[in-house]
């Protein structure tokens, strides 16, 4: 069970309002449920913050900690993480929906993710695509000469927000 003292990302991270959140989520069309409103957000006690990923170490913390939102057996079965994903799958789902993201430099990578403190789940709720061929490009921060941003809002309870969270099963 994680909490925000094991968290590798506290030092990096800003605050950022629920609501800048959620308008941002609704432009991104993510898996997040967007349609709900501040009051709960802040009735679930559930934060955002953003931070940034400069470097290849943090980005493989980050990248690391994730897990894919994904399911094997259409919607039932475990969780992969996004480094099982990868190598199990050997990108041939994410192939042909990846080729787009080999041209990555002088673009904003920009994931946005939802963090369980209580279980230490942090799934990738936009974005996948893009960490799936940067992991399997061998691309960082550094080699793109690109910041890599991340926004995530965080707390206990997560399935309120995330239907991957309610879903879940190592």
């Amino acid at each position: 069970m994680a909490n925000m003292l094991d968290d590798p990302f506290a030092a990096i991270a800003e605050d950022v309002d629920i609501q800048k959140f959620i308008k941002i989520t609704k432009k991104k069309e993510s898996k997040v449920r967007t349609k709900l409103r501040r009051s709960l957000f802040e009735q679930k006690g559930i934060k955002a913050r953003k931070y940034t990923l400069n470097s290849d170490s943090a980005w493989k913390r980050f990248s690391d900690s994730c897990f894919a939102p994904r399911r094997t057996d259409h919607n039932r079965g475990r969780t992969y993480t996004l480094n099982e994903w990868i190598e199990k799958q050997g990108w041939i789902v994410e192939n042909e929906k990846g080729k787009h993201f080999t041209s990555l430099k002088d673009k904003e990578i920009l994931f946005i993710t939802a963090w369980d403190i209580e279980k230490d789940v942090r799934i990738i709720i936009d974005g996948f695509h893009r960490a799936c061929a940067i992991k399997y490009l061998n691309h960082s921060p550094e080699t793109l000469e690109e910041p890599f941003e991340v926004l995530e809002c965080y707390g206990n309870n997560m399935e309120e927000v995330s239907r991957e969270h309610r879903l879940f099963d190592r």
